[in-house]
């Protein structure tokens, strides 16, 4: 989509220039199923051939946020195109087919991780424009770009779909033509439980409640391209409540967002999020945004709304304490999902010869309480979800386990109750904490286990 885009004149993103094509199909260069994606861009020229073995930005880059507003930025993609191989032999890689003219021979080039490694010079050569070697763009009108992957990770068109959707802008309107195996791609619907888009402001909102709270979450979303930027349960310090519940979905959109992503993609920088800009921005969500949030939410998030939430936060809340000691307190709770103090109720009567009197804040109910599990501080909320599930955890700089309310097999005698919830709550931090090892999350909710044993038994 970026190679669309030609900003040599500082000409602003536009979607109507934007045609990509995406599919898994049997390719003559690969000799088997291949994953092939072209793009009607000004093509690859030799300086552009040159630089691709050039990793991260060069001195021809603008500064960190690249071009196109930061959709451009660290040439990386050539190790994800490697990787996109169900093999890994050195030798064997990708081949790029490009042209820079609307007609005449097609440039070829082959990259291997081992040319990458030596910074050897790539293998290229040219293809007449009817050669059978092009697949389907044997003579084809018009500059492109294709790169060719065989023997791909992703088996089947509707696979490939699937995948790309998250990272593909997020309104029809600004995907202009991505095909997918053929078929025209649209984006899954925006939420429409709350839809907030304030008149004279960059600012627009799609929420709703999500049926499965403990799995959603809400994306920040660069306004003008619609790529997805940041998650809002993984920014909570940095977000006004709700918005960082993950017991609520959808899309914020924002301007000026993409170039301000981490180089990972995976965030945005934490310079950024320390900034003035963000300070307006987490301003404007909290006049504009939070209320239509709040409103889609019910006292579920309050920890004692709910049997399993009182049994947490008063029997094995004690339990955590005998055994481990309190729980690291020096940072806040999670602010973007804790809600902040109600505003102060009217004021009081006549006291004395000091006059009226303000009773200060409301106190809410509290919607999270922290335990010391092992040497780690976790801050144990409630939400409703599937009920066929107990709980599911977020090991980050901020470790939060999310307890659903909704799941109705807890036992009824109250010792059996206890039991079965601590055990549930450690499975769900054992299955965080080793996602793809059975026998480590098992031994440690053993270990736990075992460690508060030996507490009740001194009691």
């Amino acid at each position: 989509m970026v190679a669309c885009q030609d900003d040599r004149d500082g000409a602003p993103w536009d979607p109507a220039r934007i045609h990509v094509e995406l599919e898994i199909a049997k390719h003559p260069l690969a000799g088997t199923d291949a994953l092939v994606g072209m793009d009607r861009g000004h093509g690859f020229t030799e300086g552009d051939v040159a630089r691709f073995l050039t990793i991260g930005p060069d001195d021809t880059d603008e500064a960190f946020v690249g071009r196109h507003g930061g959709a451009s930025r660290n040439q990386l993609g050539r190790f994800a195109y490697l990787a996109l191989r169900r093999d890994r032999d050195p030798d064997k890689g990708f081949t790029i087919l490009t042209r820079t003219s609307t007609d005449g021979p097609v440039t070829w080039i082959r990259v291997t991780p081992r040319a990458l490694a030596q910074q050897q010079d790539l293998p290229n050569g040219k293809f007449p424009a009817d050669a059978t070697e092009l697949g389907r763009y044997r003579n084809y009108r018009g500059r492109f770009s294709a790169v060719v992957i065989p023997n791909p990770q992703i088996r089947t068109n509707d696979e490939l779909e699937r995948e790309l959707a998250p990272y593909l802008p997020r309104k029809p309107e600004l995907c202009g033509t991505i095909l997918i195996g053929g078929n025209r791609f649209v984006p899954p619907p925006l939420a429409s439980g709350a839809i907030v888009k304030p008149e004279g402001v960059a600012l627009e909102a799609y929420l709703e409640r999500a049926e499965h709270g403990m799995r959603s979450g809400v994306y920040l979303v660069d306004l003008t391209t619609g790529f997805r930027v940041g998650f809002c349960p993984a920014l909570v310090a940095h977000l006004p409540y709700p918005l960082g519940r993950p017991d609520l979905a959808g899309d914020i959109f924002l301007p000026g967002l993409l170039g301000q992503q981490e180089t990972t993609r995976s965030g945005l920088r934490a310079k950024f999020l320390r900034s003035k800009t963000w300070e307006r921005f987490a301003d404007l969500l909290r006049v504009h945004v939070t209320g239509a949030a709040t409103a889609l939410l019910d006292d579920a998030g309050a920890v004692g709304s709910s049997e399993i939430g009182r049994l947490l936060s008063t029997d094995i809340r004690d339990l955590f304490r005998k055994t481990y000691g309190d729980p690291d307190l020096s940072d806040p709770p999670p602010d973007g999902i804790t809600p902040p103090p109600s505003p102060p109720g009217p004021p009081r009567g006549p006291r004395g010869k000091y006059g009226p009197q303000s009773p200060g804040p409301r106190v809410r109910k509290p919607h999270y309480f922290a335990l010391k599990i092992g040497g780690e501080t976790w801050w144990i909320g409630v939400t409703r979800d599937d009920a066929n599930l107990f709980a599911v955890a977020k090991d980050g700089e901020r470790k939060i386990a999310m307890v659903n309310t909704a799941y109705d097999i807890t036992p009824k005698a109250r010792p059996a109750a206890a039991e079965h919830a601590l055990l549930g709550l450690l499975w769900a931090i054992a299955r965080e904490k080793h996602p793809f090892e059975t026998t480590d999350a098992q031994r440690f909710v053993a270990e736990r286990r075992r460690e508060l044993r030996k507490a009740e038994e001194k009691k």
